[in-house]
């Protein structure tokens, strides 16, 4: 497995189009994590991409991947962590939902500007839970 998965949608092609559900983006550094969030999210249906950290999360974007749903950890090595991610999207893509996950944060760390903007699910979390959570996102940017 590389560090980006090439398992999502080419660049413009409508996204959930082939599995007919939401593309999802993954962004872990902890490979078995990120695998087995990914593999679940597979399993339901989603199309997933995967990486590593937010700065590969965003060549990717900026190379036309599409995605419904942003899910990443906070804690990411790089140029950006989680929180930057989210101000790099609500620069660039202020439609995309993000589902912020950590064992380090809570929702009062979240800085102020960027409270309502995204969610967070705290680590430890059931891979049934981050499903839960994604699916009010989705509505809610289908709506």
């Amino acid at each position: 497995m590389g560090e980006a998965d090439n398992n999502h949608s080419a660049p413009g092609q409508a996204a959930g189009q082939a599995a007919g559900k939401a593309a999802i983006l993954v962004v872990e550094d902890e490979a078995l994590v990120r695998m087995v969030i990914a593999d679940h999210l597979r399993d339901t249906g989603y199309q997933v991409a995967e990486t590593r950290s937010a700065d590969e999360a965003v060549v990717l974007m900026e190379n036309g991947l599409r995605v419904d749903v942003v899910f990443s950890d906070v804690n990411l090595p790089g140029t950006l962590n989680g929180i930057g991610l989210v101000r790099w999207l609500r620069d660039h893509r202020p439609e995309t939902p993000v589902l912020l996950t950590s064992g380090a944060i809570t929702t009062q760390d979240v800085p102020a500007d960027l409270r309502g903007t995204c969610e967070l699910l705290l680590k430890p979390y059931d891979i049934d839970e981050v499903v839960r959570r994604i699916e009010p996102l989705l509505a809610g940017a289908a709506g």
